[in-house]
């Protein structure tokens, strides 16, 4: 890099660091960076950065630190960037990094907030090794403990300036030393951002039992984001770290406080429902709430739904549909947008599931905080009379549905009156959504068209009297067969609904014929090429009913 020009060096040093702290963009730092380790008293008038672009074969480009690139301009841009600490503040841990480099990272940072990422992923050992008793397996094992002890001795005390950590590891076993050592620190109060994932899923299908931590000393007042992937704690004690009452009844003291939660994701752990309410009703300002593969330890007693009053978006994953059923019954949020379900046992019944997120709230706790906004004087369990939780909803996805009963579809799809974009990508033989929209809509255009015998046959009969479902539908994408589609989309443009945006994916050629006719009723048509049939094959199985729709 040449050094800079006349006019560069007339800039005072203090614009000089306001400018680097603009241009800082926040950076893991190159493990291969050695050149980071010169000392502040280097002697060379201009130092050269050794670090190059030139990367190891299958790892891809190594870009330098933007703070070691500053300083290695001239003296006098590294005087201005070693005292410029808010560059120096992002630092990744893992077993290839240098432990001198990051120890240089913390001192220059000085009194910063720290960004911290412990990366130990056991990447060098295959999967079938990670659990055997190996000597090579033993070994990796051995050194990557003792690297992340390493780091955690070099981290912890500086707890009170971290703003984010992000930790993933291998196995369970490093995952439980780590939350161990987080016992120790008593001050994290600047902490914005906490996420543990362990990659341990040797028995994915099992979740892990919940064990008590109180981490970081109850003191995360600034905690924002929280996300656990196979972090074995329970959420029992996250509860405290706004409050010392642990919140098992139907209404938390009015003095308790409250966290500033607004993304909670958890991931292949175990809690109790109560636990889960509880931390609800200490976080009113949750805005993403996501769940996969949980495992819920039932309460006593069922605890009454948590107004949550800016919860946008839920994703929930779960192959139980009892506890698909609680997790749906444990909230309420009056500005919903967007939903993700995940049922993954096709041959099991979630309809209850489905039920119960359609349903109007019967009563609710008002989160600390909120009980001016709903008009009641006092925190607890009221009655009110709301709509729908799915009545503000405008996106709605479906990985895997389960099996979903006719009624209850039409029960559900009647609460969603402003959904505009509907996602079913769900590998069952009939789509429950689908049909029913289907049905509607046919049953709708009946008046204006004679339809064949064997289709209205087979038409829902409580959905072909239904008022049009969906109304405000725009988007519509389908994976796995759709039985009469270009009935549906034809009669929702008859009755002014057009589908603007189509897109289908069955897995098997679509006829030319269905193509054009599809083409005429929607504004933007999409599938993949391999789903084009230009010979407008006789094979159109997908496309017509089957034993599994009459049987529906």
């Amino acid at each position: 890099m040449a050094g800079p020009s006349l006019i560069e060096n007339k800039i005072p040093p203090e614009i000089l660091s306001l400018i680097f702290e603009i241009g800082f963009e926040p950076e893991v730092n190159s493990e291969d960076d050695e050149s980071l380790l010169l000392t502040d008293e280097d002697s060379n008038d201009v130092i050269s950065n050794e670090s190059d672009d030139s990367s190891d074969e299958g790892d891809g480009p190594k870009k330098p630190l933007f703070a070691v690139n500053l300083s290695h301009v001239c003296r006098r841009w590294r005087h201005v960037a070693l005292a410029t600490p808010s560059i120096w503040t992002k630092i990744k841990f893992s077993q290839d990094s240098s432990l001198e480099q990051n120890v240089a990272l913390l001192e220059r940072s000085k009194s910063c907030l720290l960004e911290l990422e412990l990366i130990y992923p056991l990447s060098e050992l295959p999967d079938e090794l990670i659990h055997s008793e190996s000597e090579e397996a033993t070994q990796i094992l051995d050194d990557t403990r003792k690297s992340l002890r390493l780091a955690l001795d070099l981290i912890i005390p500086h707890a009170p300036r971290w703003v984010a950590l992000e930790v993933t590891v291998g196995v369970d076993e490093l995952m439980e030393l780590l939350l161990s050592r987080l016992e120790e620190v008593h001050d994290a109060s600047q902490l914005r951002k906490l996420s543990l994932f362990s990659l341990d899923f040797l028995d994915e299908n099992e979740a892990q039992d919940p064990r008590t931590f109180r981490l970081l000393g109850g003191n995360v007042r600034s905690l924002v984001t929280l996300e656990l992937g196979r972090a074995n704690i329970a959420l029992g004690c996250l509860t405290s770290w706004s409050t010392n009452v642990k919140v098992t009844g139907i209404s938390p003291p009015p003095s308790m406080s409250t966290t500033k939660l607004t993304t909670l994701y958890l991931s292949y752990i175990s809690f109790d429902l109560t636990d889960l309410v509880s931390l609800f009703t200490c976080s009113p300002s949750i805005e993403k709430f996501s769940t996969e593969n949980v495992d819920l330890l039932l309460p006593h007693h069922t605890p009454s739904s948590v107004l949550l009053p800016k919860l946008k978006k839920i994703a929930i994953s779960t192959a139980s549909p009892t506890d698909a059923v609680l997790l749906s019954a444990s909230f309420f949020s009056p500005v919903l947008e967007s939903l993700e379900l995940t049922f993954e046992d096709e041959n099991l019944d979630y309809s209850n599931a489905y039920e119960e997120l359609a349903r109007p709230p019967q009563a609710l706790i008002i989160p600390t905080g909120f009980e001016d906004n709903i008009g009641e004087g006092n925190i607890g369990k009221i009655g009110l009379k709301m709509p729908s939780m799915l009545t503000t909803v405008k996106k709605i996805e479906v990985v895997f549905g389960g099996h979903l009963s006719l009624d209850t579809a039409l029960y559900f799809l009647e609460a969603c009156s402003n959904l505009t974009d509907l996602y079913l990508t769900t590998d069952m033989d009939i789509h429950s959504l689908f049909t029913v929209l289907r049905d509607n809509a046919i049953g709708q255009a009946a008046h204006t068209d004679s339809y064949p015998s064997s289709i209205m046959g087979q038409l829902h009969p409580n959905s072909i009297t239904h008022p049009l479902l969906c109304p405000h539908l725009k988007a519509f994408t389908i994976f796995g067969g759709a039985p009469f589609l270009t009935e549906f989309v034809r009669c929702r443009d008859e009755l002014g609904h057009r589908i603007q945006s189509l897109d289908v994916d069955v897995g098997q050629p679509m006829p030319a014929q269905m193509v054009d006719e599809l083409s005429q009723h929607v504004d933007e048509l999409i599938c993949s090429d391999d789903e084009l049939d230009s010979d407008d094959s006789d094979d159109d199985s997908a496309w017509t009913t089957t034993d599994t729709d009459e049987e529906e």
